[in-house]
């Protein structure tokens, strides 16, 4: 196992590393980030007891990594002019916790318990976090003002709750590109895509809904937001496919 530990290190290192040299995380970020992925990989190889299945599935949380720093980096001067760009230096703790521990969480019930309904879970809670995202990052460049969620009437850009059609496309479309990845390493199938896509777009308009009520009114930080919102994209998803 020692073996396996150091390659998991090793790989979230680079993983992190890139993060930090682009600007996508600050160092409290990266180190987090890195005990996160080492946290998620572990757990993998150990449910599979199988190294090469584990890294594939711990590909999710990379694809979600590069979506997730592109759509940040997109633009990011325009987002800097209209004071919605993500804060210089990166993202820290709250936000690598926020978009990852429902994923870790995931990950370490399946370890423990081989279901595959963890799994479910995983690959939904990822297709959450990125779908939101990029929903807020692309959302955020819409040439008309984006609408509340809550009564759809028009407000200012970056306002908690706000969206916008070019930003529920983008969620969708992230959301679609993490749950095709299982598809594509042959570890899932066509079910686990069409689930996940949906659980991951529906729990990216739950953060919105969140954003619009308890976070506006200070109940909730952004990042016990998205925590909540990746909790229950893994949830939805975990029941669709359970009664689907």
């Amino acid at each position: 196992m020692l073996l396996e530990i150091i390659l998991a290190a090793l790989i979230s290192i680079i993983l992190g590393s890139v993060g930090y040299v682009f600007g996508v995380v600050n160092v409290r970020g990266f180190i987090s980030g890195v005990v996160l992925s080492v946290g998620i990989l572990l757990c993998f190889i150990y449910g599979y007891q199988n190294t090469e299945i584990g890294i594939k599935w711990f590909l999710l949380l990379v694809g979600f990594v590069v979506i997730g720093g592109i759509s940040t980096r997109y633009k990011y001067g325009v987002k800097d002019k209209l004071h919605v760009a993500e804060k210089a230096g990166g993202r820290g703790v709250g936000n690598v916790m926020g978009n990852g521990f429902s994923a870790l969480l995931c990950a370490l019930l399946f370890a423990f318990t081989q279901q595959y309904m963890f799994l479910i879970g995983y690959v939904c809670a990822i297709a959450a976090a990125t779908s939101d995202t990029v929903a807020a990052e692309i959302g955020q460049l819409a040439k008309k003002k984006p609408i509340m969620i809550t009564t759809f009437k028009k407000v200012e850009v970056g306002t908690d709750g706000g969206i916008t059609p070019l930003g529920e496309i983008s969620a969708l479309a992230a959301a679609v590109l993490i749950a095709a990845i299982p598809l594509a390493l042959g570890i899932g199938d066509a079910k686990m895509l069409l689930v996940a896509s949906a659980a991951g777009f529906i729990a990216c308009n739950i953060d919105s809904l969140f954003g619009a009520t308890l976070e506006r009114r200070g109940i909730f930080n952004k990042h016990f937001t998205n925590l909540f919102a990746t909790l229950s994209g893994a949830v939805i998803g975990i029941l669709i496919f359970m009664h689907v």
